[in-house]
């Protein structure tokens, strides 16, 4: 389903702008990454829309925010003259009062895997929707774009964030507050949620709320960066999954290693906690080609481009993290 390039393209070609922007010297890399990019600015048509290629969207707010990021981080002119019809595409795609969301509404502010913008439809008819890591994506490519968090769109999207919490019980994140079949680690009747926080909805929710603006003082950091803490699992993606989700855990460990990765170092938590003993449960789990590759399908990580750009993410975020100059 990743297979077409305005898809899979962003990932990769994040993973390798960010992997030369922070020195590693690999044969081919710039090469790479500026044919990339290039790739991507192509996608940007004149009257300010994206190509959505000859097999239309599969992931449009995905493909979206991620490939705002990857031009953001790229200092070529035809990136910064595309950005503008990314950012442009993540605004269409929010569920915002343009296309009847109310901020009472639980969804309001979020991006999901809509294929079409997600008008609200009406009373007893279910759209796709809102998630957190889709609106953590979006969030990251409005603030290195540049919209400032006064913007209605970020403000939004921070309400939503913030929706995704369990604050009032044990501090995580879920992936969506309105449909339980999103939230990986699945249901707890005896919690006063019915959702349980999980690892890779934690991070998500962690860096979200740091995007937001948050200090790392207020109750709702402390809280997440506790949850993250306290359960970190180099080798395994931590939460109390329901018995019939344990599929969901394992399908998702790379995401998880690259966002608490992030996560854990944004928060201020010392790399002496985590970066060592990710970086090591990372590499066992390479193949002999150089790629890395989930067995498990339901997270898209068995595909190699998709594992391998998340693990290369985590692998540079640690590494930079126990740099001497970082190090707590």
């Amino acid at each position: 389903v990743l297979a077409d390039g305005p898809s899979l393209t962003p990932p990769v070609v994040k993973a390798l702008v960010y992997l030369d922007r922070a020195g590693v010297q690999v044969p081919g890399l710039k090469d790479g990454a500026s044919r990339g990019v290039a790739y991507l600015a192509a996608l940007a048509r004149p009257d300010g829309t994206l190509d959505p290629g000859p097999h239309g969207w599969v992931y449009p707010n995905y493909t979206a925010a991620l490939g705002a990021i990857a031009l953001s981080a790229s200092d070529t002119s035809a990136a910064s003259m595309a950005r503008p019809a990314y950012v442009a595409q993540l605004r269409e795609f929010q569920r915002r009062e343009a296309l009847g969301w109310s901020a009472d509404d639980a969804d309001h502010g979020g991006w999901g895997y809509d294929l079409t913008p997600p008008e609200k439809p009406p009373p007893g008819i279910e759209s796709p929707h809102a998630n957190l890591s889709a609106t953590l994506f979006a969030l990251g490519a409005l603030w290195l774009a540049g919209v400032p968090r006064d913007d209605p769109a970020f403000a939004a999207a921070c309400g939503f964030v913030r929706r995704c919490q369990n604050l009032d019980t044990d501090g995580g994140f879920i992936a969506s507050p309105t449909f339980g079949v999103l939230n990986k680690a699945g249901a707890d009747p005896e919690a006063r949620t019915a959702h349980r926080s999980y690892g890779s909805a934690t991070a998500d929710g962690l860096r979200g709320l740091i995007a937001c603006g948050d200090s790392r003082d207020t109750s709702a950091v402390q809280a997440a960066r506790g949850w993250l803490l306290e359960r970190f699992q180099p080798h395994r993606h931590p939460g109390d999954f329901a018995p019939e989700r344990e599929a969901l855990r394992e399908s998702y460990y790379y995401y998880y290693a690259w966002s608490a990765s992030h996560g854990l170092d944004r928060a201020g938590v010392s790399p002496r906690h985590w970066a060592a003993p990710l970086i090591t449960a990372i590499a066992a789990r390479q193949d002999p080609d150089g790629a890395f590759r989930n067995p498990f399908t339901d997270g898209r990580e068995d595909d190699p481009l998709v594992a391998t750009s998340l693990a290369l993410g985590a692998l540079a975020n640690a590494r930079a993290a126990m740099a001497p100059s970082r190090v707590r």
